[in-house]
């Protein structure tokens, strides 16, 4: 039977790779890589789902953002919020959108690594 696991590689606070082995190839493939360590990544959490930090491994957050029409509330300060290939950094926590053209927008708010991004759509 393997005793398979999944492991992300990390430098800093940096993946720098990932996969399935057992926890001594997973201890050699990090040193033969030049990667500072290896951890082992749960059931049920998937890569996109984590970030690293100062050598742990972190679940990344839900944004704490609420939507009312085209005003966006609780964005964490230095998120960056794009639609139409447009982007701005937003510092004070909302944002109030407007559109040139009426109809479905989608909208995404980033703020890697400990956030989750967040998609919406909004109607103008």
């Amino acid at each position: 039977m393997s005793d398979a696991r999944r492991y992300v590689f990390y430098s800093g606070d940096l993946i720098k790779g990932h996969g399935s082995m057992s926890s001594a190839e997973a201890k050699v493939t990090a040193m033969l890589n030049g990667h500072e360590g290896a951890l082992e990544l749960p059931d049920g959490i998937e890569l996109d789902q984590v970030y690293i930090e100062r050598g742990r491994l972190r679940e990344r957050m839900k944004m704490p953002v609420a939507v009312d029409g085209l005003t966006i509330t609780g964005i964490p300060k230095g998120a960056t919020l794009a639609a139409h290939g447009t982007s701005v950094v937003v510092d004070d926590g909302m944002a109030v959108l407007s559109f040139d053209e009426p109809g479905a927008h989608a909208v995404t708010i980033a703020l890697p690594p400990q956030w989750l991004d967040y998609s919406l759509e909004v109607v103008a």
